[in-house]
């Protein structure tokens, strides 16, 4: 019973190498890089007749996916479907100074952008105030 005992344990750390081997060698493909920052708002502030853009870094590498999506005031405001490889500036358009003014009023706002990989993994700028005037 002793020879028995230590076969199992042995064929164990066997059985276990190679699932961890294989594990291993599925897991050495390209690297999934997903990133997004840097979140700049221009113009801000902002008055009628400007047309306002979120421009940020985004990562996502290999091509994959994605939804972009622009938040105000913690509202979905915008988004963009891609499929490719980004590694860089990336510009929102989410519309002009009149139509903000209607929707979110005058005053001080906070913005952030969402990048949504179809898989499901997800990143996030941090959040960016900017400012809607009257002329």
């Amino acid at each position: 019973m002793s020879k028995r005992a230590s076969v199992i344990p042995a064929g164990a750390a066997v059985l276990a190498g190679t699932v961890g081997l294989m594990l291993a060698a599925w897991g050495c493909g390209p690297e999934l890089l997903l990133g997004a920052g840097q979140l700049e708002i221009s113009p801000n502030p902002a008055q009628p007749g400007d047309s306002v853009s979120f421009v940020f870094r985004l990562r996502v590498v290999p091509g994959q996916d994605y939804t972009v999506i622009a938040f105000i005031d913690s509202t979905s405001h915008e988004s963009v479907d891609g499929f490719e490889a980004v590694d860089g500036p990336f510009v929102v358009q989410v519309g002009t100074a009149d139509d903000l003014i209607a929707r979110y009023g005058l005053g001080t706002h906070s913005a952030y952008v969402e990048v949504r990989l179809k898989e499901g993994r997800t990143a996030r700028t941090a959040d960016e105030s900017f400012d809607l005037e009257a002329p």
